[in-house]
């Protein structure tokens, strides 16, 4: 497995919610077997005598209490998810799952909870000796301090978790951030791609689905062994089946059965879009959920949703931040089409201004969310902005002659 795999199957694992709690889990019994064998290594007659009893009591109440308070946790976290699903976009509910916040309260009471439950066990078979109990007793008193302010901060976290308007940050940061990072390799440490599909052997996956990651270094090397370029022809998000040609190599020679097997591992497919992999997929989500907000009678949401469409454009794309190449050349032998940025705003645009009509407020604000872009972005961006501005403008003038 190549390191760009490892590192995307670690970044997938980090974002899913179980995965906190579970190394938590894992560092609470390890806390646990280090004060069984504390005796072995710990003086004895210095250490305080902790009472068993008193310790066992203090563990039996400290574990069905953690378990109450993760089933509730876990409750209103399902809540929340059901409510995002159905007032906002299904989309989003990915964006609360890794929510830090989130995953850290969960996190102190699971562990809190295993911890406790295998310290009675222990206790109870006589793992324990002075020395081990007084480390128990001192990692108990660490484990309740950490689960309080984690309680604290899960506290504030609800104060926000569900909230619209919170959702709606929480995917512009997250938009935002990917975007950025995507424009800091616009060619994808390759050289740049020519603009027509190029002369060549075109290559091919077997499998559909949305393109989550290529292994670029596999992809260079074969290019090198056969002394020869290749040209990418598809980004992360896109939609990529066997009839599609993901690349094409620059040479009229035909790949051996191994060489394929290289090709097809270099593309990783998956059955759903992803908020870290395609800096395109956020706005396809903002305006998923301005539509929908309009479709419910709330065109607050759906203004907000507009805003943070045009501050993630404007804040990323303005004059001399988006460079046009890469500043570092990782792969020499490939070449990588830049982002189409007008792409960003063609694509949602009839979305934005599907349940429009009836809204003129609304209106308004994607009229001078269009403008805005178009007066910070340079180039092909501040040309689709203006596009758009004016097919609105010929449908609001087309929808007035039909109402006279």
């Amino acid at each position: 497995m190549s390191i760009s795999k490892i590192c995307t199957f670690w970044s997938r694992c980090t974002r899913r919610l179980w995965f906190y709690p579970a190394v938590c889990s894992v560092i609470s019994i390890l806390a646990v077997l280090f004060a069984a064998f504390a005796d072995t290594f710990l003086p004895r007659d210095t250490a305080p005598l902790v009472d068993k009893d008193m310790l066992q009591g203090l563990l039996t109440f400290i574990a069905p209490t953690m378990l109450t308070i993760s089933t509730f946790s876990l409750s209103i976290l399902y809540a929340t998810f059901s409510f995002t699903s159905s007032h906002t976009s299904p989309r989003a509910t990915d964006v609360l799952i890794s929510d830090g916040r989130a995953n850290e309260a969960i996190s102190a009471f699971v562990a809190a909870f295993i911890f406790s439950l295998v310290a009675i066990i222990a206790l109870g078979l006589g793992y324990y000796g002075a020395t081990g109990r007084l480390v128990l007793l001192l990692e108990t008193v660490v484990m309740l301090t950490f689960v309080l302010l984690a309680f604290l901060r899960w506290l504030r976290t609800l104060s926000l978790f569900g909230k619209l308007d919170y959702i709606v940050e929480r995917l512009e940061n997250v938009t935002s951030s990917v975007m950025r990072k995507h424009l800091q390799r616009p060619t994808l440490g390759c050289r740049p791609g020519p603009e027509d599909t190029p002369a060549g052997t075109p290559l091919h996956v077997q499998g559909t689905g949305y393109l989550q990651e290529m292994d670029l270094g596999a992809l260079n090397t074969l290019a090198d062994e056969l002394d020869t370029s290749l040209h990418l022809l598809v980004r992360s998000g896109q939609r990529v089946h066997p009839a599609l040609p993901v690349a094409v190599l620059a040479t009229s020679s035909r790949l051996t059965e191994k060489q394929q097997q290289i090709v097809s591992r270099a593309f990783t497919l998956g059955q759903r879009q992803n908020f870290t992999l395609d800096p395109s997929f956020g706005l396809r989500v903002l305006a998923d959920i301005s539509q929908r907000s309009l479709g419910k009678n709330d065109p607050g949401t759906a203004m907000h949703a507009v805003d943070a469409v045009g501050r993630i454009l404007i804040d990323n794309f303005s004059e001399g931040l988006a460079p046009e190449v890469d500043r570092s050349l990782r792969y020499p032998r490939l070449t990588a089409r830049p982002l189409q940025t007008r792409r960003f705003l063609e694509d949602i645009f009839p979305l934005l201004t599907r349940n429009a009509a009836d809204w003129p407020e609304f209106t308004a604000c994607l009229r001078e969310m269009l403008a805005a872009v178009a007066e910070n972005c340079p180039g092909p961006l501040a040309d689709a902005a203006r596009a758009c501005l004016r097919a609105h403008a010929a449908a609001d003038a087309a929808k007035t002659g039909a109402a006279q």
